[in-house]
């Protein structure tokens, strides 16, 4: 039967208030910007012109006007968007002219001085065909940087998708998993994220997300909400979910196998905080599980599947292990799936030849750690056109506010360093949000029929 609600509440509360409580603050990110268009051209006194290529490029003593031509994106599907845009130089000043259509008109014609060092400009949405900016340099060398496509405002056409959480910490107590709100994202590169059309937020905590066919599957503890991909809306509100032979879960994540549903997820307890060892244990294991969908029944009924995916060893005070929590399984490249583990503020890393088999820890990571204290409440993707692993993990600011983070690694047998991550959702810049916002519990999947 499905968890009592009062169940439920229990184990995420406890299970949300150890994590958030735990993650350590992490200073210094830098927030990267980038230069969005799907095509453009460089020119310059009337210099040959440049496509992609210039992304990176030097431009050392160029002196007048240095004009970006109006952009024409090349399918209606795409938007253009100029999003903190990054200009390394020695010192010039520059204006932005002529952005078309005007829906940015308080930043045309501003100037702005560069003593030294990179600015970061201020985020332009032109939702629109073209675009156009005009650059006057008096003479110091810069760099334009970072070129992207940004995916559709009004069709979900990225090719990830992202579940995360989201909460005002200058309204409500963060603290509080009701207070939580499900967001839904979209990206083309795995860095750049914008929401996905049409979706409008509810409430509920840690969300994973799976496609299939025009639906997108978006599960929190207890509950699957539905999002029509050609509708561009939640079409299913939040509704319970049953696993048949498991009446205490925390922490779904959907996983598509042979065209049904397996739920991973971490056993409940009714003792209080279902990452933890129960009162009286000093040490316990906990219990990765997994269930397959009932076909028929829409993503809301499942069958406890056999045997255990993981027991993870968990307690003692201090430890890395002391809790246990959140499961993200994925594809390995050439075959088996990939877990993800949270401990805190790490993540342990292990492998499995089949789907359904027993995960065990990879030799080479020293106590099984992939992520040691630099965030947790993790997910990855296997990108085959970079031949990478993409690991996001949710980070605490010194602020009290949280981000997320991405690392991009060829492998998985050495833990990843401190420098490989970069922020990519924050609440200063994933767009409609304020820098009060806090951001967590990142789920990637592709967005793929």
């Amino acid at each position: 039967m499905w968890n009592r609600p009062s169940n439920l509440a229990k184990n995420f509360f406890f299970r949300f208030l150890r994590q958030w409580t735990s993650l350590s603050a992490v200073c210094c990110v830098l927030l990267r910007g980038a230069f969005w268009s799907a095509l453009f051209f460089l020119t310059f006194g009337g210099a040959a012109a440049f496509g992609a290529s210039a992304i990176g490029n030097t431009y050392n003593g160029v002196t007048g006007i240095l004009s970006l031509p109006a952009v024409q994106v090349g399918s209606a599907l795409y938007d253009a968007t100029l999003l903190n845009t990054e200009l390394s130089s020695g010192g010039f000043s520059f204006a932005l002219q002529s952005v078309s259509p005007s829906s940015a008109n308080s930043l045309v014609s501003s100037t702005y001085d560069i003593p030294s060092g990179r600015l970061i400009v201020p985020t332009l949405n032109v939702w629109g065909t073209a675009f156009a900016i005009t650059l006057q340099n008096t003479g110091a060398s810069f760099a334009l940087t970072n070129v992207a496509l940004l995916p559709s405002s009004t069709t979900l056409n990225g090719s990830y998708l992202m579940a995360f959480l989201a909460c005002d910490t200058a309204q409500f107590d963060c603290n509080n998993f009701q207070n939580h709100n499900t967001y839904l994202a979209q990206s083309n590169d795995g860095i750049h994220w914008v929401p996905a059309p049409g979706f409008v937020p509810f409430q509920g905590s840690v969300p994973a997300a799976v496609r299939r066919n025009d639906s997108v599957y978006i599960y929190n503890p207890g509950t699957v909400a539905i999002y029509s991909v050609s509708g561009g809306a939640v079409t299913v509100a939040p509704t319970p979910v049953t696993i048949s032979g498991a009446p205490y879960w925390v922490d779904p994540t959907p996983i598509l196998n042979n065209g049904l549903i397996n739920l991973f997820f971490l056993q409940g307890n009714t003792t209080g905080d279902p990452g933890t060892c129960s009162p009286g244990q000093s040490t316990c294991f906990k219990k990765i599980q997994s269930a397959s969908e009932v076909s028929g029944s829409n993503g809301m009924f499942f069958m406890l599947d056999s045997g255990d995916r993981a027991d993870i060893p968990t307690g003692g005070i201090g430890t890395v292990n002391f809790a246990t929590s959140d499961p993200a399984q994925f594809a390995l490249a050439g075959g088996g799936y990939g877990l993800l583990i949270s401990h805190g503020t790490s993540v342990e890393a292990m492998t499995s030849p089949t789907l359904l088999g027993t995960y065990t820890n990879i030799p080479s990571l020293p106590q099984g750690l992939l992520v040691n204290n630099l965030g947790g409440v993790p997910s990855a993707i296997y990108d085959a056109a970079s031949g990478q692993y993409w690991v996001y993990v949710s980070v605490t600011l010194g602020n009290g506010t949280s981000v997320i983070q991405r690392a991009a690694v060829s492998s998985l047998d050495s833990p990843i360093p401190q420098n490989a991550f970069n922020t990519v959702i924050s609440g200063s810049q994933f767009p409609g949000f304020s820098s009060s916002m806090m951001v967590a519990s990142p789920a990637i999947v592709a967005n793929a029929p």
